[in-house]
């Protein structure tokens, strides 16, 4: 199994949803009958016009002479443009054309002030379209936008983002986009390679996009790749009564961390409402390995305990779709999943992937926790709703040892379980076929609090039936199989 193999059958679907953005995005863009060429380099002289003979030599210009729907080309040249830019609606950034195949010959753009853009590399608008350019070095967020629906953010790259050293909230990130009390509809973020280069700033973040109070978001994270970076890579959140409707397809990531710098991270909190279509994500972090954070996980769901904003409600919904992920070397567990709120749901499907020789530090291979380990009364929260459903996956070499509640590693830990919960691995009520292969892990499932019945038929544990430790729950594996559907 490899990662070529796996992404050639979700090409063609990627391709239909890009495609479709993209008519949607042509059908209600306006029409700027005024839009002009504007051209910008770092080495220009003083007195230019922004013509291509006599560019300007400051972004600063270009923010005083553009009107909305200008197309601004950033001239490649040896000097970084300073101060970062605020994009009008409708206009077009982008790199000069002819340098966009060598990263090395991308004009760069970077802010080194806080009283500029708050320190942002490029603040985008709606119906803007960013490219072919190197933020770097930017005190913040690389590329940051709001309420800016039709966007386009593609073949970039981003480095070193939060400079400015900033931990905590608000947070920084390569790519950020806040939607409140609006909308941001048809947003594209394609092709970009994302580099901290080991910036060891925590709470930075690779691309962050999400919700807060009254805000919505739908779009595609498609082809980008984040690697070196002590923050979550991807990270598709829903706060307050936010909507989050997203597609990420092709991503990847290496060498996540080694702080609480999940890969992949996916958040609802109050009554936030967040839905997640994963397809053909590659991570790898075998340069990190055992030394990460116990929460150092490969790919992970979280609804939050406490209230982001307070009076909005606790129901928070979460549904992921994660078909043909390849998990290799998580710090922590492969796959974790928190459902820490009460009257939340949470849905989850997994399907054709492979998750290899993960730590397990917090569980193990694959990891469900109905509440906080601070909170480990084996009580879980009143209305919780959690389904897993997982098929056509390996979980494969998980490291023997112990986890964060001492008991030995396994390829399948629930925690502590909500009365209405369901874990169907094959034979059970949400229609899983099985087929998973599970092999070569200190123990194949643990249950701990709470009564867990595991659905678990027809897979693949090495020929026999699986080893287990119970001790409150039941696995039914009696229709196991003695022969490797995937040789």
């Amino acid at each position: 199994m490899n990662r070529t193999q796996l992404g050639e059958s979700i090409v063609s679907q990627s391709i239909i949803k890009v495609v479709q953005l993209v008519i949607v995005a042509c059908l209600v863009c306006p029409v700027y009958l005024f839009a002009a060429n504007i051209y910008v380099m770092g080495t220009a002289a003083d007195g230019g016009n922004g013509s291509r003979q006599h560019p300007y030599n400051s972004l600063a210009g270009v923010e005083l002479n553009s009107t909305p729907g200008d197309k601004i080309t950033v001239l490649y040249s040896d000097v970084a443009l300073d101060g970062g830019i605020l994009l009008k609606e409708g206009q077009h950034l982008q790199g000069e054309k002819g340098k966009k195949d060598d990263k090395h010959k991308l004009p760069v753009i970077t802010n080194t002030s806080l009283t500029t853009n708050d320190g942002n590399g490029i603040v985008a608008a709606k119906e803007a379209r960013v490219s072919f350019v190197n933020v770097k070095d930017v005190l913040r967020s690389g590329i940051f936008f709001g309420n800016a629906s039709n966007l386009v953010i593609k073949k970039n790259i981003i480095e070193n983002p939060n400079r400015g050293a900033f931990v905590g909230f608000p947070v920084s990130a390569a790519i950020k986009g806040i939607v409140a009390d609006g909308a941001a509809m048809n947003v594209l973020i394609e092709d970009n390679e994302i580099n901290a280069n080991g910036h060891d700033i925590p709470f930075t973040r690779g691309i962050y996009v999400g919700t807060l109070i009254g805000g919505t978001i739908t779009g595609v994270v498609q082809g980008n790749n984040v690697s070196d970076m002590n923050g979550r890579a991807y990270y598709p959140f829903a706060y307050g009564n936010g909507f989050s409707d997203l597609a990420f397809y092709d991503n990847s990531a290496r060498t996540i961390g080694p702080g609480n710098a999940d890969s992949f991270f996916i958040e609802a909190a109050d009554s936030g409402q967040i839905s997640v279509d994963v397809k053909n994500y590659f991570i790898d972090n075998s340069q990190i390995g055992v030394l990460g954070n116990p929460f150092n996980h490969g790919f992970e769901v979280w609804t939050k305990p406490v209230a982001v904003f307070p009076g909005t409600g606790t129901a928070a919904k979460v549904n992921v779709t994660a078909d043909q992920l390849i998990i290799q070397d998580s710090a922590a567990d492969g796959i974790s999943i928190w459902n820490n709120s009460p009257d939340s749901e949470v849905s989850i499907t997994v399907s054709n992937s492979l998750i290899l020789r993960a730590a397990g530090r917090l569980t193990g291979g694959l990891g469900v926790v109905a509440q906080l380990p601070l909170l480990r009364s084996g009580t879980p929260l009143p209305n919780q709703t959690l389904t897993l459903k997982v098929d056509t996956t390996d979980i494969i070499g998980t490291l023997p040892g112990l986890n964060l509640f001492g008991l030995p590693t396994a390829a399948v830990h629930i925690y502590t379980a909500g009365s209405n919960d369901v874990y169907d691995l094959g034979g059970g009520a949400l229609g899983s076929i099985g087929q998973n292969r599970i092999l070569d892990n200190p123990l194949d499932y643990v249950t701990l609090f709470n009564q867990v019945d595991i659905f678990a038929e027809h897979n693949y544990y090495g020929g026999g039936a699986p080893s287990h430790l119970n001790i409150n729950g039941d696995v039914f594996f009696d229709q196991y199989l003695t022969e490797d559907p995937r040789p």
